[in-house]
């Protein structure tokens, strides 16, 4: 299972729905409370930061920065023990990689 935390700004209600249903459509769970903050659910890891983020920028043209949180959580290779890693993505606007500062 991977979940993703996005941040993105600037969504429009419509884009916000038609996000939505891209990820209804894709088997992930979903959900969005605080503004520009979303959580998605990929049970079956058919899923990557770069594909979600494709599909953002492919939303709406302007420019905007995206952040995606990746996580994966599931069984080691013996399948006993739980495991979880985390990687980050600072994506901008022309959907280059953006280095973190200190």
């Amino acid at each position: 299972m991977k979940l993703y935390i996005v941040a993105v700004s600037g969504l429009t209600d419509i884009e916000e729905r038609e996000f939505i249903e891209f990820a209804r459509a894709n088997g992930m769970n979903w959900w969005h409370w605080i503004e520009n903050i979303w959580l998605l659910i990929d049970p079956d890891e058919r899923f990557d930061a770069a594909r979600i983020r494709d599909k953002l920028h492919a939303m709406k043209s302007s420019k905007r920065c995206i952040e995606i949180l990746t996580m994966k959580h599931g069984l080691d290779s013996d399948h006993k023990k739980k495991t979880s890693s985390i990687g980050l993505r600072r994506i901008g606007p022309n959907r280059q990689r953006l280095p973190y500062s200190n």
